[in-house]
């Protein structure tokens, strides 16, 4: 079987985390991403791969993304016309 990247965003939350142990169960290689080196050893209970960092940092999204087939983002609404975010969604 092939391994297919997914990242995922909003680390142990009600959709994310069952959404990461399934894909881990699947043997797909799951990178989380999470602001808190807390939640690291969670991630890595059900079989994902933590990535710990903001993603307002640029640097740090292209490290995390490079290579992934695909990027799941389950966030709160924002509004899309406030700059700050607005000059991140390209």
């Amino acid at each position: 079987m092939q391994t297919i990247d997914y990242v995922l965003f909003r680390s142990t939350g009600n959709v994310v985390k069952p959404l990461a142990i399934k894909l881990a169960k699947d043997g797909v290689e799951t990178v989380v991403i999470t602001r808190s080196s807390d939640k690291a050893d969670e991630i890595k209970s059900f079989g994902a791969i933590p990535a710990i960092g903001d993603i307002n940092d640029k640097e740090f999204l292209l490290k995390t993304l490079k290579g992934a087939d695909f990027l799941f983002v389950l966030s709160a609404f924002i509004t899309l016309y406030n700059s700050k975010y607005c000059s991140r969604i390209k």
